[in-house]
């Protein structure tokens, strides 16, 4: 394994989203998402246009110390109030990325009513891949996000195409992730298998 490169630079993206409940539990590194039927593919991803990630921040530490002596009395810690994030940006305006990231449905007619509200909580998939030839992945599976748009939707470039900056984030949850299993999220990276 030390003669491998453990670097990761993901070109490709796929989003796929379920409704709140939706099962994980089965869902690994090698499964096909297209065989999901109660997932929805969101379509093309422009990774050039910004991916990132952001895990929940660092706990808080409160230190107690005796007046006399200055001596560590008492130290304690509480997880912090930041979630796990990520940014993407969708190329295609089908009707899951309009549903998802203005948190509206869309009516038989196209039309959908933005009220600003809160979005409904998705079950999300995010696939990422380098483009060697034995590609490099990483699946994050969220039991729990909630999605929003994030930042303007400007029409750009050559091809004028409008662009959809989305955010979404790990709700805290007791979703389960496997039998026994629960947390924000899971990521599974192709090259760590049989690391440890």
């Amino acid at each position: 394994m030390s003669g491998v490169s453990q670097a990761f630079a993901p070109v490709r993206a796929k989003l796929y989203t379920a409704v709140l409940g939706t099962d994980v539990s089965a869902i690994d590194g090698d499964t096909l998402m297209s065989g999901l039927p109660a997932f929805e593919d969101h379509g093309a991803i422009d990774l050039s246009a910004g991916y990132s990630f952001t895990p929940a921040g660092v706990p808080t530490r409160t230190v107690e110390r005796e007046f006399w002596d200055s001596e560590i009395f008492y130290v304690s810690e509480s997880p912090s109030d930041d979630v796990p994030t990520w940014d993407i940006t969708f190329l295609e305006n089908n009707v899951y990325v309009i549903q998802d990231a203005y948190g509206a449905t869309v009516d038989e007619n196209g039309a959908l009513v933005y009220d600003g509200g809160i979005p409904a909580h998705r079950v999300t998939v995010l696939d990422l891949a380098d483009v060697a030839a034995v590609p490099k992945t990483r699946r994050f599976i969220i039991p729990d996000t909630s999605v929003a748009i994030n930042g303007s939707i400007n029409p750009s470039g050559q091809s004028h195409l409008e662009k959809i900056p989305i955010r979404f984030s790990a709700n805290p949850t007791t979703g389960e992730l496997g039998v026994g299993v629960t947390g924000l999220f899971k990521m599974i990276s192709s090259w760590l298998v049989d690391a440890s």
